[in-house]
């Protein structure tokens, strides 16, 4: 007995509004062009900075330094001297490129800034801090020791007017190392300590490039260092003169 053959239909799509069509999301062909999601920055670029430093106007209120009557603190022209027992310093702070108004007032030296950014703010700090060590460096002063370390060539060394210092035998080298000290710098070997070196001036920066440059000449080269640790390196840091508290 032959059966007849019945065409084959394509089933019909569900009706719309059913739950098969609620359930399969419709996309286009371009979607992938539009609805892509957006690629992201890192915090400098994708969102904005802290409204801090948005500030138009910042001032450091607080009290850096009593000028008690021995220190005095004058400024002209953005140059800022401060005068002390013991000498008198002075910096230039046009090269700092950014206008600031400096004034001295009741005891209290204040910076004012505006429309700064963050680098500005930074650099405001910076013009603080200076302002702060030369007024301890004019009282107080600063001391850096410094200690010979060495394990089989003992470093032989020596001070030349008490701003030049030579250090022979370095690792059993021959060649002599000498530094300059920079200037308003004085070097002394100390008496009751062997193999210690004092480093003393009223600016800290240059007791502390004369001391990274003594640091620096005597190095150990093409060696390993976790071997050979010999060398003057900076034990202590201090003042020259400490106040006494009451």
């Amino acid at each position: 007995m032959l059966v007849p053959r019945v065409p084959l239909q394509s089933p019909k799509p569900p009706a719309t509004g059913s739950i098969a069509t609620a359930a399969l999301p419709q996309f286009s062909a371009t979607h992938h062009l539009f609805h892509a999601r957006p690629p992201f920055y890192p915090f400098s670029t994708q969102q904005k900075p802290p409204s801090i430093w948005k500030k138009s106007f910042l001032t450091i209120p607080f009290l850096l330094f009593f000028s008690t009557p021995t220190v005095t603190v004058t400024i002209k022209s953005m140059v800022v001297k401060v005068k002390g027992p013991r000498g008198e310093l002075e910096i230039n702070m046009r090269k700092f490129k950014r206008l600031c108004d400096i004034t001295v007032k009741n005891g209290k030296v204040k910076v004012d800034i505006w429309h700064a950014t963050r680098k500005e703010i930074a650099c405001l700090r910076s013009l603080s801090s200076k302002v702060e060590n030369m007024i301890i460096g004019v009282t107080q002063g600063f001391l850096y020791k410094m200690r010979f370390v060495y394990n089989h060539f003992p470093i032989n060394s020596a001070v030349e007017g008490g701003n030049k210092l030579v250090i022979k035998n370095f690792l059993g080298e021959r060649r002599p190392r000498e530094i300059q000290a920079q200037k308003g710098v004085t070097m002394v070997k100390s008496k009751d300590v062997k193999d210690q070196l004092e480093i003393t001036g009223n600016d800290v920066d240059c007791v502390s490039l004369t001391a990274a440059q003594i640091n620096d000449s005597c190095k150990a080269r093409n060696k390993d260092i976790r071997k050979f640790l010999d060398g003057v390196y900076i034990s202590e840091r201090t003042f020259v003169t400490i106040p006494e508290l009451d």
